[in-house]
């Protein structure tokens, strides 16, 4: 009983790597043992410490669930109007069994577990909002929301993958089910995991997006108003919360809809919605205030650098994720989430996913018209007074002639990087490596609009993102959200014609027509996401002593890294003509924070 006391408070202690959670709480039978922590936040989440468990069956459900058609599915399920979500998935699952998932819109990933039967069911939102990460050997299975449980437990062979490291290093991870630690695995979006009582583990989809466009030649009223309606209601449902809200605002187009529609979700409400930028380019700090006058935005805190990559903000990753941030942006905001935590503010929306799915640019439209033979259509597009004829035009015959597919600029960046690179020998003499380097420069997946999102908008780096922000922001107590990655608001911008979504050279057009009056035009109508020019970065406090921060790395950490390159590197940078300053200083800055982030993951394992 000890050592199962000991192992529960274990795990609650990795579930709340910063500050406690409002609720937790412990389930175990001779089969199982489920351990949950919540941050309340909905109106409707439980206030007891307690499982959720069906009277009935006996089945008890631990998760991190926010349903966007809860009202629907009470209604379904004729059930009271407060109960939590949590309690509606696992209605659901005792009314249509695995068909459920099939039904729930929203963030998630939980597990049911039946103590009758000792079968369990795991799922996973679309998009991998929420982490779901699990390991199964001969004795046991483990799942959890978080990889920073498993270096705690007496497993099998887990340890820190040498192939990820690999991938972390040049900046690219390539595959949604493997994680940072050999033997332990990523649940991929939009599917299950079933666990029978007999060891036997099967990974099914359980959601998909569908391409349901039919072909228009002209564009109409009805897609913008169709299309609007999603986008107000993928707002308001993410502005459901017992809190204010927060909301990031950058001057760009994505997050500057989302604060104004916002705003307006809460007018009728005591609620207030606190906005969040930075104003290091240029043009940020006009454009965040305009939108802040044109939508009333009362509160805006806008910062003139991002967060510094500290020691402490690497181990606070670490702790978070268990292993190095993918992605940077789940690491730059942190201010954000120190000031949400301060002003009590639990939710923060964000802007993200736009530019990979309803606001992409769609400069596919020129291919599908061409295709479908639609010559006049095309025409109007090409000639549009919005369009730049030339670049289309070229486009256009490289594509006829079937060049490759590769963007020129990118496949430059990337052979640029991987020459500068100071991987250890093994690691640049790797085949496998290098070619998926080579892959970034690959853009072109498709000839449609929507195959192009389908295939290359939800890449892996998309759910990377969404689940290092994800973490670290809920060890502040704050839990991000996505409008622009509801998924009836995706599914509808799929189920509308191509030449609704892009006009000339100006992509996202479907969204500007939609949201028109909602922010500036300024925003509205701007053709480049470029912000203007950007001040030098400056290097990270830690690495202004080459020397003395490579002595404070774990010693395993040159078993990936050569020591001679990164030297070289930074004497290449210091000496770096004016031209190419920028250039070498970012890529200093980006591979001195990856190796300080393996570094201290190098030390979190073998302490």
């Amino acid at each position: 009983m000890p050592a199962q006391k000991a192992l529960e408070q274990t795990l609650l202690a990795r579930l709340q790597p910063r500050r406690p959670a409002d609720l937790s709480w412990t389930w175990r039978n001779q089969g199982a043992l489920l351990v949950q922590a919540l941050h309340r936040n909905l109106p409707n989440d439980p206030k007891g410490n307690r499982p959720f468990k069906c009277p009935d069956s006996g089945r008890v459900i631990i998760g991190w669930i926010r349903l966007d058609n809860g009202c629907e599915l009470r209604t379904r399920l004729n059930c009271r109007e407060d109960l939590p979500d949590a309690e509606i998935v696992l209605m659901a699952f005792g009314e249509w069994g695995d068909r459920a998932c099939a039904f729930l819109r929203g963030d998630f990933a939980f597990l049911i577990y039946d103590p009758e039967t000792r079968m369990a069911l795991c799922a996973r939102d679309p998009f991998g909002v929420r982490p779901f990460y699990w390991y199964a050997d001969q004795n046991r299975v483990v799942v959890s929301s978080t990889a920073a449980i498993f270096p705690s437990l007496d497993l099998n062979n887990v340890g820190p993958d040498d192939r990820w490291i690999g991938e972390f290093l040049i900046g690219y991870q390539a595959d949604v089910r493997r994680s940072a630690f050999t033997n332990v695995h990523r649940l991929a979006p939009g599917h299950m995991l079933s666990l029978n009582g007999d060891g036997e583990i099967r990974e099914t989809r359980s959601q998909r997006f569908e391409d349901n466009a039919p072909f228009s030649k002209r564009p109409s009223k009805e897609a913008v108003d169709r299309y609007r309606a999603e986008f107000t209601n993928a707002v308001a449902m993410r502005c459901r919360s017992a809190y204010d809200i927060g909301s990031e605002n950058s001057g760009g187009l994505d997050s500057s809809t989302i604060t104004a529609s916002a705003i307006s979700a809460l007018s009728k409400s005591e609620r207030e919605v606190c906005g969040f930028g930075f104003a290091i380019a240029e043009h940020e700090k006009r454009l965040i205030d305009e939108n802040t006058r044109h939508c009333g935005l009362q509160h805006s805190i806008v910062y003139d650098a991002m967060a510094d990559h500290t020691d402490e903000l690497s181990r606070l990753t670490i702790e978070c994720l268990g292993y190095p941030s993918e992605h940077a942006n789940a690491q730059m905001h942190w201010d954000f989430y120190r000031e949400c935590e301060r002003r009590e503010i639990r939710t923060l929306l964000s802007g993200f996913g736009g530019d990979e799915i309803v606001t992409s640019q769609a400069f596919r439209l020129n291919r599908e018209l061409w295709s479908k033979r639609a010559f006049i259509p095309l025409l109007r597009n090409i000639s549009s007074p919005r369009a730049d004829i030339l670049p289309q035009l070229r486009e256009l015959t490289r594509w006829l002639r079937g060049s490759e597919p590769i963007a020129p600029q990118l496949q430059r960046l990337f052979e640029w990087r991987w020459s500068h690179s100071v991987l250890a020998r093994h690691w640049r003499e790797d085949a496998a490596l290098r070619e998926l380097n080579e892959s970034r420069a690959h853009s072109d997946v498709s000839d449609t609009v929507n195959g192009q999102i389908l295939n290359y908008g939800m890449r892996p780096y998309v759910q990377s993102r969404l689940e290092g922000c994800s973490l670290i922001a809920q060890a502040f107590g704050v839990e991000y959200r996505w409008p622009l990655l509801d998924q009836q608001l995706v599914q509808t911008y799929l189920d509308t014609p191509s030449i609704e979504k892009s006009t000339g050279l100006t992509g996202r057009w479907l969204h500007r027509r939609a949201t028109k009056g909602l922010v500036p035009d300024s925003i509205n109508q701007q053709r480049s996401k470029s912000m203007g020019s950007v001040p030098l970065q400056a290097i990270p406090s830690y690495g202004r002593s080459l020397g003395a921060f490579m002595e404070k790395l774990n010693p395993a950490t040159f078993d990936h890294v050569d020591r001679t390159r990164l030297v070289n590197l930074e004497r290449a940078r210091s000496s770096a003509p004016q031209n190419q300053e920028r250039r070498f200083t970012r890529f200093y800055i980006d591979t001195l924070n990856r190796v300080a982030q393996l570094s201290h993951w190098l030390d979190f394992n073998q302490n």
